[in-house]
This record gives structure tokens, C-alpha cells and sequence, in this order.
């Protein structure tokens, strides 16, 4: 495959946050007045999408944002403990050898993205598009290939949520999916994915022999 530009989702691609972000759905329940999730019912939650899950737990439309705001403070504080997946800073630093650009696109804080990044000697990404609202990616995957000036065909976005798929497909670029990460593999398969990736060995194998 001829891509030029990979673009990546952080949370559940990248990297391995989903029992983190669970913790923080959990601290947060009761000041934002929606249901405690135990952790057994957050693995069922896979196979929602966040609207669904949204609805399940009762959260208040206007308290998505602060809610938002308050989970990438509380990854924040554990940054340090935040782990890329395996393999995953061998695939960036690889497309980056094949001349392959490479982009992350994600809701959470860009202090929180370089850290990770940095620490597993893969922050080299030409472009960082953090802090996006729940809904935004669409619209932040569009300011990116406007950014980036490459055909929309050589452009892979590599995600782990259906919005992902969704706003590949919304903005014209060819879709990735991952099975490791927030939604279910069964789940993404559904949205119809170009790619459905079960290692992240999967990934480079797009762009040749993998050695």
C-alpha cells in the first residue's frame, strides 16, 4: 500500500489506557451524577459506542465536557504510568524509516502524548492534534490533511473506536481499526473497517515484509 500519511488515535491504539481510564470513570461518578461502573460491566462497555455508553450511564449531555476535561487531568497525574502497547513505538519508528509521515490524533491532553511518546522514543510524529472533543475528530481529521497537503488515498487513520472508523470514512481517507484497544474487535467489525489489525505487527505488514 502506497500511504503517505498514517494517522493514529492514542487512547486504546497507541497506548494501553482503557483500565486508567476506567479508574477515572469510576472517581468521577458520583460528582457528575451518572452510574458507577464496576470493572466487569466496563469490559461489556467495549462493545458500545460512546454515545450508547453515555446513555447507559446517564450522563448529562452539558457535563460531557467537563467530564472530559476532568479524565485528561486524571491521566495526567499518572502519565507516568501510562505504557504504549507492544511493538507499537517499533511500528512508528519504523514507518518513519520507510519515509512514512506520521500523525497522532487524540482527545487526550498533548502533555500527556509527548510524555508517553517520549519515554518509548517514539515522538517523532510530524503532527500532534490533541485535546479533541468527543465528536471532533471528523473535523480535526480534516484540519489535519488540509495541514498536510497529501492525496486523501495515501492517507490510513488507524483508530480503536467506531468514531474512529466513522471519521475516516466521513473524511475520505482509507480506515485502520485495532482490536486491543476501547471497543471490541467484533464490535469494530461491524463499522466495516478497511483494516482490522490483531497485532501491531499487522500494521507494517501493510507496507511491506515485515523483519
Amino acid at each position: 500500500m502506497a500511504f503517505e500519511l498514517c494517522v493514529f488515535d492514542f487512547d486504546g491504539t497507541l497506548a494501553d489506557t482503557f483500565g486508567l481510564f476506567v479508574e477515572a470513570v469510576q472517581t468521577y461518578a458520583h460528582r457528575f451524577g451518572y452510574k458507577y461502573v464496576e470493572n466487569e460491566e466496563a469490559e461489556e462497555l467495549r462493545l458500545l459506542t460512546a454515545r450508547e455508553v453515555i446513555r447507559h450511564v446517564g450522563l448529562a449531555p452539558l457535563q460531557i465536557p467537563l467530564l472530559a476535561v476532568a479524565i485528561r487531568n486524571y491521566m495526567a497525574r499518572r502519565a507516568d504510568g501510562i505504557r504504549l502497547f507492544p511493538e507499537m513505538a517499533v511500528v512508528l519508528r519504523r514507518l518513519k524509516q520507510l519515509g512514512v509521515r506520521t500523525a497522532v490524533l487524540s482527545s487526550n491532553a498533548a502533555r500527556n502524548v509527548h510524555q508517553v511518546l517520549r519515554r518509548h522514543q517514539a515522538n517523532g510524529c510530524d503532527f500532534c492534534l490533541c485535546g479533541i472533543p468527543l465528536y471532533g475528530k471528523r473535523a480535526r481529521l480534516s484540519a489535519l490533511l488540509r495541514r498536510a497537503r497529501v492525496a486523501r488515498e495515501k492517507v490510513l487513520f488507524i483508530g480503536d473506536d467506531v468514531r474512529d472508523v466513522g471519521a475516516a470514512k466521513a473524511c475520505g481517507v482509507r480506515s485502520g481499526a485495532v482490536t486491543w484497544g476501547y471497543n471490541r474487535g467484533e464490535r469494530l467489525r461491524t463499522e466495516q473497517p478497511d483494516f482490522l489489525f490483531q497485532a501491531p505487527s499487522d500494521i507494517l505488514g501493510l507496507f511491506g515484509p515485515v523483519v
